[in-house]
């Protein structure tokens, strides 16, 4: 769930530093959805899978 996403980003800052928030929640839940879009409309293997995973963390819009 995004709110997991947001809350790992909260705990990372706590530890680690940086700044807080999201700069922009529409771009947040498109990354989050994109697994589950590309599952239900495609055939993706595991890579597949775990590539869109790795997408989404790079796509996190925190400030």
């Amino acid at each position: 769930m995004v709110e997991d996403a947001i809350l790992a980003h909260q705990q990372s800052i706590a530890k680690f530093g940086g700044s807080d928030g999201v700069r922009d929640m529409g771009g947040l839940n498109k990354a989050h959805d994109y697994p589950q879009n590309l599952a239900a409309y495609d055939e993706p293997t595991v890579a597949d899978l775990a590539a869109s995973i790795t997408r989404v963390f790079s796509l996190l819009f925190f400030r």
